[in-house]
C-alpha cells in the first residue's frame, strides 16, 4: 500500500525521457567521458601540499579516449602523488564551472548535465596550470553499457 512517500520529477526531465524512449527505445544520457575527484573530498591540507590553485572544483583524474571531453581539450593528470595509502592523480584540469554555474560537487555537475541532451554544447570552465580556460564540449552519449533496453 501507499505509505505517503511521493517523488516529483521535473516536467522538463519527463518530456526528455519520454521523447528518448519513443524515438530510441531507451533513455540517452549525455556522458562527457571524464572521471574526477571533488576537491572537497581531498581536504585543504592535500590541496595546499600539492599547490592546487583553487579549493573547490572537480579534479580530472581520467579523460576517456575518444570522448567528448577529450575532443573538447579537457586534460587529464600528468602525475600521481602518494597521499596516505592512496595514489592520487594530479596535474589535470579542475572543472570549476559549466554553463555559467559554479561546479564544486558531483551534484553540481549532475545538475547541469541533467538539463542537457545528447548533441547539446556545454561551456566548461577549468583551471589549468593556475589559469582559467574556457572550453566548449559537445555532449555525446558515450559508450553503451551492457544494460538491457527499457
Amino acid at each position: 500500500g501507499n505509505i505517503g512517500i511521493g517523488f516529483a520529477v521535473p516536467v522538463e526531465t519527463a518530456i526528455r525521457v519520454i521523447s528518448d524512449i519513443k524515438q530510441y527505445g531507451r533513455v540517452r544520457k549525455p556522458q562527457p567521458g571524464v572521471n574526477f575527484i571533488p576537491l572537497a573530498n581531498l581536504g585543504e591540507r592535500f590541496i595546499r601540499a600539492v599547490e592546487i590553485p583553487v579549493s573547490e572544483g572537480l579534479m580530472v583524474v581520467e579523460v576517456q579516449s575518444g570522448s567528448s571531453a577529450e575532443r573538447a581539450g579537457i586534460q587529464g593528470p600528468t602525475q600521481a602523488v602518494r597521499y596516505g595509502r592512496y595514489q592520487i592523480p594530479i596535474g589535470g584540469d579542475i572543472i570549476i564551472g559549466m554553463d555559467g554555474q559554479k561546479i564544486a560537487t558531483r551534484d553540481d555537475y549532475d545538475r547541469v548535465l541533467n538539463t542537457k541532451n545528447v548533441g547539446d554544447r556545454v561551456q566548461v570552465e577549468v583551471m589549468r596550470n593556475g589559469r582559467k580556460v574556457a572550453l566548449t564540449l559537445t555532449l555525446d552519449e558515450g559508450p553503451r553499457s551492457s544494460r538491457s533496453r527499457i
